[in-house]
């Protein structure tokens, strides 16, 4: 699946979400006053602004790091309620969280929109591609359906932003199936199903290719069964040709020898 697309939206909300983890823990109390009210705390390029209790972020704050801006509410050290968070390079994201993890916000930037409910995403892009389906701090995970903009479609499972385990790829017409089967980082791989201008593969893949076992199918109708390497039969294969006659042949690297 060469139109692999990774997406990792707001990675930059760890940075913060880290930050408030290690002071709920109370790595920093040193730093701050048993009980204080509004404080601010500098060092580096971290700032924080906002109410303290118990040495631990609480109520409304500001977050500054390496010029990215966070605003929001805080309970016991951890992200609560409703926030803003504007990057340096122009994404911001609006939204509330409960217990440091988003339950709802709106991702905008120069070439994209993300809607997010909870590990639902509807994501849409200026180049042409959508996706709704699950999603976390890594990207595309779990179940979704990525459409691109000539109207072929990925529908499956993905890992950290990639198609991965099982799913299906439709062509443009977005109800006919191209492959069916198993995915690896974006790419077929596993036993699968690949059908594409009156040809057809039905085997195993790896990273993309047909490898191992498997039978291809061609336009006149007659099928190869064999051993594939890198895409190429190998090896002595099982022929039926479209008549029905069947022989076996020797082929290396693509090509019949005897």
């Amino acid at each position: 699946m060469s139109k692999a697309v990774k997406i990792s939206l707001y990675s930059i909300v760890l940075i913060f979400v880290l930050a408030c983890i290690l002071y709920a823990v109370g790595i920093f109390d040193k730093f701050f006053l048993k009980k204080a009210d509004s404080k601010y705390y500098e060092n580096g390029d971290f700032y924080f602004s906002g109410d303290l209790l118990d040495g631990k972020f609480y109520g409304k704050g500001e977050i500054k790091i390496n010029d990215n801006t966070f605003i929001g509410k805080f309970t016991s050290g951890k992200i609560d309620g409703a926030f803003v968070l504007e990057s340096s390079d122009g994404v911001t994201l609006s939204g509330s969280f409960n217990n440091n993890s988003i339950t709802e916000g709106t991702l905008t930037a120069n070439n994209y929109k993300a809607l997010i409910n909870g590990s639902q995403t509807e994501y849409t892009n200026n180049s042409g591609f959508t996706y709704v389906g699950g999603f976390d701090s890594t990207g595309m995970h779990g179940e979704g359906t990525l459409t691109y903009k000539d109207g072929s479609k990925y529908v499956g499972q993905f890992t950290h932003g990639f198609a991965d385990k099982s799913g299906t790829y439709y062509a443009a017409d977005g109800t006919t199936i191209i492959y069916q089967g198993e995915f690896k980082n974006g790419l077929f791989d596993g036993y699968g199903k690949y059908s594409f201008n009156n040809v057809q593969y039905v085997g195993n893949f790896k990273e993309g290719l047909p490898e191992g076992t498997g039978i291809y199918t061609a336009k006149d109708g007659s099928t190869y069964e064999g051993t594939f390497v890198k895409g190429k039969l190998n090896g002595d294969v099982n022929i039926t040709n479209s008549s029905g006659k069947k022989s076996v042949g020797k082929w290396e690297n693509g090509k019949r020898v005897s």
